[in-house]
């Protein structure tokens, strides 16, 4: 429990230090998420988010989802329902995958297994693609057929919900 701890309160200084963390603090955080990784979630809910361009592509019976993850950004990903392939296009990271810490170098394919989610330090500019068979093309019901959303996460989604919308006011707008 302290070193879930530790790496929680870690974890609050993330973003203002990333660029100059060494490899044995990214792995000692990777390696504690194995046990927290809903914790580490909930922490990173709570930091300032990092823009993550995400394109979508489909074909006959297949949907596949890019992302780009910046170089210095810590990632989790939800958990995924199914069986899926992964395409590391192109960049390093190093990488809790199916529950083993690893470095991975694009480009690479690799398997994870249905329950899994994977965590990632973006050594550099990385270019994942999650590849699923499907025919669906709506990314709301792919989005419910794929993957399962930590409560940490629905939390979150409740709260920026019920944040009042700013009104827009026209005459500062012309």
């Amino acid at each position: 429990m302290g070193k879930i701890l530790k790496a929680l309160a870690w974890c609050k200084g993330f973003w203002k230090s990333a660029s100059i963390l060494s490899d044995a603090e990214i792995q000692n955080a990777l390696a504690l998420s194995v046990q927290g990784l809903d914790r580490m979630e909930a922490c990173l809910l709570d930091s300032p988010a990092i823009d993550v361009p995400v394109n979508h592509h489909f074909s006959s019976g297949i949907y596949a989802r890019e992302a780009i993850l910046k170089s210095g950004g810590f990632y989790i990903g939800h958990k995924h329902t199914t069986d899926h392939l992964n395409f590391l296009m192109e960049g390093t990271g190093k990488a809790l995958v199916d529950g083993q810490l690893k470095t991975l170098t694009g480009p690479c394919i690799f398997p994870s297994s249905a329950g899994s989610r994977k965590a990632v330090y973006a050594l550099t500019e990385m270019r994942w693609v999650n590849v699923h068979p499907t025919d669906e093309t709506d990314l709301v019901k792919i989005e419910s057929l794929f993957i399962e959303k930590s409560p940490a996460f629905k939390a979150h989604e409740k709260r920026i919900q019920s944040m009042p919308t700013p009104a827009l006011n026209l005459k500062e707008a012309v």
